[in-house]
């Protein structure tokens, strides 16, 4: 089992939506979640019986009230449902 580890207490959200920039944010977490992916697919070409993963997402320092302002939701949202893929 691999462990994915994201300090996304530690990001700022609506800092990155209100500067325009929730398009570079959105490949940014598809980039993430590519790279997971790649992690486990290394590990599965070295032999290793990698069939599923953990996501720790550590949320110290999230402040929800800022986060979640009505122009960040699409973005957090957008997030949720790339993470959802993925474990499908």
């Amino acid at each position: 089992m691999i462990v994915v580890s994201v300090a996304v207490g530690d990001w700022d959200v609506r800092k990155a939506v209100i500067a325009g920039m929730s398009n570079k944010m959105s490949r940014y977490f598809d980039k993430l979640m590519d790279e997971v992916n790649a992690v486990i697919r290394l590990a599965q070409f070295n032999g290793k019986n990698v069939t599923q993963y953990t996501h720790i997402f550590d949320m110290a320092n999230y402040n929800t009230v800022q986060q979640a302002c009505p122009l960040c939701k699409p973005a957090v949202f957008r997030f949720s449902k790339i993470i959802e893929k993925c474990l499908r």
